[in-house]
């Protein structure tokens, strides 16, 4: 997962990369996280709706790898920041899988020694 917090690195990012974003707002809050080609739905964000795209004073931008680690990556940062504009999602519509497949040690924390 590569991480991207300034303007220079997501002029850099191709068409077909794709990853996870969030929208930050003038005060530090999260306006919203997003999936999906970075550079299409930053697009959409910013121009399809002028008052949201005058909310947003940053982006971050986290680089994926997989669409299993991208969905897991939303899922985890919607549950983090509880952003403005996300609907509520459940487990299963992120992540598209059901608990089982990924078994349960996926989700208890190691404890240390």
């Amino acid at each position: 997962m590569t991480f991207i917090n300034d303007f220079q690195g997501i002029k850099k990012i191709t068409r077909k990369q794709r990853g996870v974003y969030v929208l930050w707002g003038k005060n530090g809050e999260c306006l919203y996280v997003g999936r999906g080609k970075i550079i299409n739905r930053l697009s959409y964000h910013l121009s399809a709706n002028i008052n949201f795209r005058d909310l947003i004073v940053s982006i971050t931008v986290y680089l994926g790898h997989s669409e299993r680690e991208t969905r897991l990556l939303e899922y985890a940062l919607i549950h983090r920041y509880s952003p403005i504009f996300n609907k509520e999602y459940r487990w299963n519509n992120i992540v598209g899988l059901k608990y089982r497949d990924w078994g349960e040690s996926f989700f208890i924390k190691k404890q240390r020694n």
